[in-house]
């Protein structure tokens, strides 16, 4: 039996499919990866509680999420964070930390005022202004 040639047209074309076929899938393959990264973390907020409260004692920042960390310097513990609008009841409260542990809570709150406060130290006060 005799091999026929395909006619020249339809070999390109065929090659014009296959090479469109592979851009596909690498463009594919991309927009997969880039959907799976990692998110970045939040914009941080700090702060250290010394044994005379926290230092600052005030932090300013957009609303939104945000990562609070509070590195207890003060000698004491195991302590209790609770966060609340000043004069409301609490949004959160952890559980009792180590005497030098860090606290780090992943917070997405609207604009407002905010009070980070301690149990059984109410003199302890750190305020975090949304904008």
């Amino acid at each position: 039996m005799e091999k026929t040639e395909r006619p020249a047209p339809l070999r390109s074309a065929s090659r014009v499919c296959a090479l469109a076929a592979c851009a596909v899938l690498i463009a594919l393959g991309h927009s997969h990866t880039a959907s799976t990264a990692p998110a970045p973390p939040p914009p941080e907020v700090r702060a250290a509680l010394k044994p005379t409260g926290f230092e600052p004692a005030e932090a300013t920042r957009d609303a939104g999420q945000f990562r609070l960390t509070i590195t207890n310097s003060s000698g004491q513990g195991p302590l209790t964070f609770r966060l609340s609008k000043p004069g409301a009841q609490p949004l959160h409260a952890s559980p009792p930390t180590g005497a030098s542990a860090e606290w780090v809570h992943e917070f997405n709150l609207p604009a407002g005022r905010y009070v980070l406060t301690v149990a059984d130290h109410p003199e302890w006060n750190f305020y975090v202004n949304l904008l």
